[in-house]
């Protein structure tokens, strides 16, 4: 915006000049003479125009540099705030897991150790009875052959 208005006068100091040369001059050096002030007119309003323009400018590229600044800041508070809070969350939430798994092993000792105690019961009832059964037909092969050899009282 700032470089138009400034091809704007320089357009209109053109414009002055060409209208002044175009004129039918009285005196040439009287018209020489205006000419010359109208232009050292335009030149210290284009010096001054340019001088403000170039604040202007300077002053936006300082609130526009601040603004990054404090947008970029604000940004990363932002974003190490969500790390921490991610964070946070994933960390009970491994804790929440770590405390399931521990249950859930624990539960699982427990079922295998009835389990295998029940096995062993079982297995141990099996054999008593194996062996009982073995006992008692050894003693009745025992019988028998006493019997059929005539050894049996």
């Amino acid at each position: 915006m700032e470089l138009y208005l400034i091809i704007a006068l320089q357009l209109l100091a053109l414009i002055l000049a060409v209208i002044i040369v175009l004129r039918k001059p009285k005196s040439e050096h009287d018209e020489l003479q205006r000419i010359k002030q109208d232009i050292e007119l335009l030149s210290r309003s284009l010096k001054d125009e340019t001088a403000n323009l170039r604040a202007d400018i300077l002053g936006q590229n300082r609130e526009n540099r601040e603004e990054l600044a404090r947008t970029l800041k604000d940004n990363s508070d932002s974003q190490i705030k969500q790390a921490a809070e991610t964070r946070a969350e994933l960390a009970a939430t491994l804790n929440s897991l770590n405390q399931q798994i521990n249950k859930d092993a624990l539960t699982n000792r427990e079922e295998l150790t009835k389990a295998l105690n029940n096995l062993s019961e079982s297995l141990s009832r099996k054999l008593a009875e194996l062996t009982s059964g073995t006992t008692e037909q050894s003693d009745k092969l025992k019988k028998e052959h006493r019997r059929a050899y005539g050894t049996d009282p």
